[in-house]
């Protein structure tokens, strides 16, 4: 199940049932739509977001181990999109917690080798919903960042070039991984800006399992975390560094 709200009193639900299909409700003025199935079969959670102006991206793992994209145009969604990939993605680490948007029409979303469980990132929507033109933007692709991880990534962005990714690694360690814009690469009209990612750093001791990332402001975010006793712990950064996780 993937829920998400805009702020005008609508909440969006998608659910993925026993069959495979996905299944979509708006609650609206006090009352629930009637039910909406989409087009297509799914492995995965569903991820469904909001990115501004009332507009709505869904995302899932189909049966080949890609992963698929509907939009939500003029109050009707679209067929199922294959986003080209040339490698499976790990569909039980796939969630709602892996994507983040800050509203510019953009999705950025992180995604697990189902083989190898590392990391990638890749940006969905923007000029990829218009026409290509010559000398425009070259098509995305998904981009390695590395690593190995035993859990679902967690993603937050603040704007076109600064990101952050909280993973756990193999070691019961959590990581952190973030990226700011590029100086050094020119960017083409109308892309993205060229993003730079640092190296993963730890910021937790072994033994915390990260569950949540949420971002707010500039570049403020706050990681939540469980121990083996089941208690919660959080860390979270100011745009100058960690507190270091802390028992609540």
């Amino acid at each position: 199940i993937a829920a998400t709200s805009y702020g005008n009193g609508y909440i969006e639900v998608v659910i993925v049932a026993q069959n495979q299909f996905l299944y979509h409700w708006r609650f609206r003025n006090g009352n629930w739509s009637a039910v909406t199935l989409l087009n297509g079969s799914v492995l995965s959670s569903p991820i469904l977001a909001s990115v501004g102006a009332g507009g709505l991206e869904l995302l899932a793992i189909g049966l080949d181990q890609k992963l698929y994209r509907w939009t939500r145009l003029n109050g009707h969604w679209t067929n199922p999109v294959q986003v080209t990939g040339n490698f499976p993605i790990n569909a039980v680490l796939f969630g709602q917690q892996s994507a983040s948007s800050w509203g510019d029409g953009t999705l950025d979303l992180a995604v697990v080798h189902a083989q190898t469980r590392a990391v990638y990132h890749r940006r969905l929507g923007g000029y990829e919903n218009l026409p290509p033109v010559v000398g425009g933007p070259l098509p995305r692709t998904f981009n390695l960042l590395g690593g190995v991880v035993i859990d679902m990534p967690m993603l937050a962005a603040f704007d076109a070039a600064n990101m952050n990714i909280v993973v756990p690694g193999t070691d019961g360690v959590t990581y952190n991984k973030v990226s700011r814009q590029n100086p050094d690469v020119f960017a083409r009209p109308g892309a993205d800006p060229p993003i730079l990612w640092d190296f993963y750093l730890p910021i937790s001791q072994p033994g915390l399992l990260a569950g949540g990332i949420a971002g707010f402001g500039l570049k403020d975010f706050t990681v939540v975390a469980v121990d083996a006793q089941g208690r919660l712990h959080l860390n979270s950064f100011a745009g100058w560094g960690w507190t270091g996780f802390r028992p609540m």
